[in-house]
């Protein structure tokens, strides 16, 4: 049942057409399974000239820097139905991000890692977000680059961003996979999604 409900959620994380954290640091492609982060990001490397941003709390327990002109956008009864809880975008640009969470899955990062492997996933690397263990994942035929953790309740969480092939997008999309932060009591003062 597990493996069902991931392979849907991810299934519509990919339906959606956002974007690569592998091209952010494709050197460190993980070719094992063990639990050790290959890529760590700190909010603090984040590149203060890539955009003007907002810290914003999607009120699920993490934080995200995002850039101060993209438009909230509605989450459909459709999407929410998939288990979409906050989208955003530049539309001019094309760029845009989804969250999804899916509650009660159970998962670890390494049964993520394990089961993404298994689904024919290529670009898969254990990532550090602030603290976060978590999954990054290209999937270079869609143009989605995201990163996909549990939660302490077993529930899991899919970041995704696109277009992952835009040169122009590729630093705002570093910056906000850097940016994703467990919320503090200090953020949760701050803007949520």
């Amino acid at each position: 049942m597990m493996k069902k409900r991931l392979a849907v959620i991810m299934l519509a994380g990919m339906m959606m057409s956002l974007s690569p954290v592998g091209a952010m640091a494709a050197e460190t492609e993980v070719t094992t399974e063990s639990s050790a982060a290959e890529i760590v990001f700190n909010y603090k490397d984040m590149d203060p000239n890539a955009y003007e941003g907002t810290w914003i709390s999607t009120g699920l327990g993490f934080d995200l820097y995002l850039p101060s002109d993209w438009d909230v956008l509605e989450v459909s009864d459709e999407n929410a139905k998939q288990g979409i809880v906050y989208q955003a975008a530049d539309s001019a640009k094309g760029w845009n991000i989804a969250v999804s969470y899916n509650e009660g899955m159970q998962v670890t990062v390494d049964d993520i890692y394990k089961q993404l492997g298994d689904a024919g996933y290529k670009s898969l690397y254990k990532m550090d977000l602030n603290g976060i263990p978590a999954v990054g994942f290209d999937i270079d035929d869609q143009k989605v680059s995201g990163v996909a953790f549990a939660d302490a309740d077993g529930g899991m969480y899919t970041v995704q961003l696109g277009p992952n092939d835009d040169k122009d997008f590729k630093p705002v999309m570093q910056n906000i996979f850097m940016s994703i932060s467990p919320t503090t009591a200090e953020s949760e003062t701050e803007t949520e999604a």
